[in-house]
């Protein structure tokens, strides 16, 4: 596309949303909300344009979603949607009858409302690419690896070894690999349910006291990271740090994390946390000039 002429945004998006608006050089404008006592919200736009670009973050999302499908509405012309998390991907097929597959809902509401979708690592599983389900939209996956790879190489000094938590981190671990030239293994996890895990380590490793960082794409209740934690621990890491794209745990999970021996713990700006300190303005700005028509 064009380079759009401002973005538009919630008041609790417009930090990141202004990152991104001063990016690509261009004004960002606020969306009015106004809540009505039963709970519904009305959403107005002070002055719309050509090439609509709607900055939205969708955690909490069962009022988050309805708010931005008003807010494409208002804009008109089918507007781009920034939303850096993108919920409800889990659950993409009916485990057990009588199931809603949420994935298959929310994706055809945002298909129908937008013209191009750009989020940052979505949370599939049986699912490998978003546009088939969003359709007519286009969807535009920033990945993670191109987010994180310059961080890390700047603090690569000490050769950390990247460690995912589970056999899904293998591609992304293995890209950033081959952009930083660290070290990188992953975690065989099973799940039998939303706080039980239990992983394993490869065969034979011995980290030495090294630096671990874990790289995971989502973290809700910590339990995995805390498991992979006592695993590098055993296996003789030094210590052991995490990145996470989607911080979605609460003070309580953070507590947990650093009481098994995290010691730091950094996350993105997809959702308003107080870890999400990693701007994901560059990445977003560079897909929005270059991939998107």
């Amino acid at each position: 596309m064009s380079e759009p002429s401002c973005i538009h945004a919630f008041e609790r998006d417009l930090s990141p949303a202004s990152a991104l608006a001063g990016a690509l050089g261009v004004p960002v404008r606020p969306i009015a909300l106004h809540r009505f006592p039963d709970g519904e919200s009305l959403v107005r736009i002070t002055m719309a344009d050509a090439r609509p670009v709607l900055y939205c973050r969708l955690d909490r999302p069962n009022e988050r979603l309805i708010e931005a499908l008003l807010a494409a509405d208002a804009l008109g012309n089918r507007p781009v949607l920034v939303a850096p998390y993108l919920p409800y991907m889990r659950q993409d097929i009916a485990f057990h009858p009588g199931e809603a597959v949420s994935q298959r809902v929310v994706t055809r509401l945002l298909g129908s409302a937008v013209s191009a979708l750009l989020t940052v690592a979505p949370h599939l599983h049986r699912t490998t690419v978003l546009d088939p389900l969003i359709a007519p939209a286009r969807a535009i996956v920033v990945q993670p690896a191109d987010v994180l790879a310059p961080l890390l190489r700047d603090e690569a000094g000490d050769r950390p070894v990247l460690v995912g938590p589970d056999g899904e981190s293998a591609p992304t671990l293995a890209r950033l690999a081959g952009l930083t030239g660290l070290e990188a293994l992953h975690l065989t996890k099973i799940r039998s349910g939303d706080r039980q895990v239990a992983s394993t380590l490869p065969p034979g490793t011995a980290l030495q006291g090294r630096r671990a960082v874990l790289v995971d794409d989502i973290c809700s209740t910590g339990t995995t990271l805390i498991e992979a934690a006592r695993l590098l621990y055993a296996a003789g890491a030094g210590a052991v740090e995490a990145i996470v794209i989607h911080p979605l745990f609460d003070a309580a999970a953070a507590s947990r994390l650093r009481a098994a021996g995290i010691t730091r713990i950094r996350a993105t700006d997809s959702v308003a946390h107080d870890c999400g300190r990693i701007p994901l303005a560059p990445a977003l700005a560079a897909v929005l000039r270059e991939r998107l028509p």
